[in-house]
């Protein structure tokens, strides 16, 4: 058989992600089994009802490749692969709550953050570290989640700490949510100066403050600082988005190989595409009136040095 369709990574957290696909194009007979591998933690064989499994064990902020393959009692098809991300481990600091003066600091083994008191929960949306693009703005998104068990409502401010050259702005510095309310994200820009390095890894911080307890949370990143690719949205219709880039040009670079598109559906699934070197434009199908993707590119060198995009912001159009 062909390889399968529509192959997604979706619900991804720091250990677990679920992948899901749907029948080849071209079955070439009856499929009996699906073969499903995620290198080092997953690799199984599922009858052909089979079309979404859930991998567990995964690290933290890693790359993965799921790679998935149909059946047919004459033998396995073309393999189709995903690359994806785990999120990443997050700190955070609980103030007030110090044993002899010693402030207390608690690793978390996955992409969520839970605060006793207050509850609550903070997530890093898409992936990370992520690109700083010198004369750019670059932005980040942080989930915040009300799981207070009392009868109260979140109140909190948001402020971000990074490198003093960066500048940063906030588009709600306060939230309010409301008892076991829906997930507030809050968009975070950065406006990259000229003069950063390149490959330079910058440390930056989001302290939530509960207005109720004036206790804090501190989520701890980190931000790489990437050459830059002209990269553009050319189309859009209902369901369709056309994106269109321009090799980068930049002195650390040798010839680019290969590019890998990054689409973040907002709703837990991660796409990656790969694209040959040679090719400068790509074209997003089966989207849904209206639908937000943050797409991202990265370019990749036969010197082994890269440049990436920061994620932009799209909209298909209305019905």
């Amino acid at each position: 058989p062909g390889p399968v369709s529509c192959l997604a990574v979706r619900s991804i957290s720091g250990t677990s992600a679920y992948i899901s696909w749907s029948l080849p194009q071209e079955q070439n007979g009856i499929i009996v089994f699906y073969e499903v591998a995620v290198k080092g933690v997953y690799n199984e064989t599922h009858n052909s009802s089979v079309n979404i499994i859930n991998v567990h064990n995964l690290n933290p902020y890693t790359r993965y490749t799921a790679v998935v393959s149909a059946a047919t009692s004459a033998g396995k098809g073309q393999p189709t692969m995903l690359e994806f991300y785990s999120l990443e481990g997050v700190q955070y600091q609980l103030r007030g709550h110090d044993i002899g003066g010693i402030p207390f600091t608690h690793v978390v083994p996955n992409s969520f953050v839970t605060f006793d008191t207050p509850s609550i929960q903070a997530q890093l949306k898409g992936k990370s570290p992520i690109v700083l693009n010198p004369g750019g703005t670059s932005i980040a998104r942080i989930a915040v989640s009300n799981i207070k068990s009392g009868p109260m409502t979140l109140q909190a401010s948001v402020s971000v700490v990074i490198q003093s050259e960066v500048s940063v702005e906030i588009d709600s510095t306060s939230i309010t949510i409301d008892l076991m309310s829906q997930e507030r994200e809050i968009q975070i820009s950065f406006i990259v100066p000229e003069t950063l390095a390149v490959n330079q890894i910058l440390p930056w911080s989001v302290v939530i403050l509960d207005a109720c307890s004036s206790e804090s949370m501190i989520l701890n990143f980190t931000a790489i600082v990437k050459p830059s690719i002209s990269f553009n949205v050319t189309g859009t219709s209902r369901s369709m988005i056309l994106f269109e880039w321009s090799p980068p040009v930049n002195p650390t670079l040798g010839n680019i190989t290969h590019y890998v598109l990054t689409l973040d559906y907002t709703n837990g699934t991660i796409a990656t595409v790969n694209v040959s070197g040679n090719i400068n434009q790509y074209q997003v199908n089966e989207l849904s009136p209206c639908q937000q993707v943050y797409a991202s590119i990265l370019a990749h060198s036969d010197n082994g040095e890269t440049a990436e995009i920061a994620p932009i912001a799209v909209f298909t159009d209305q019905a």
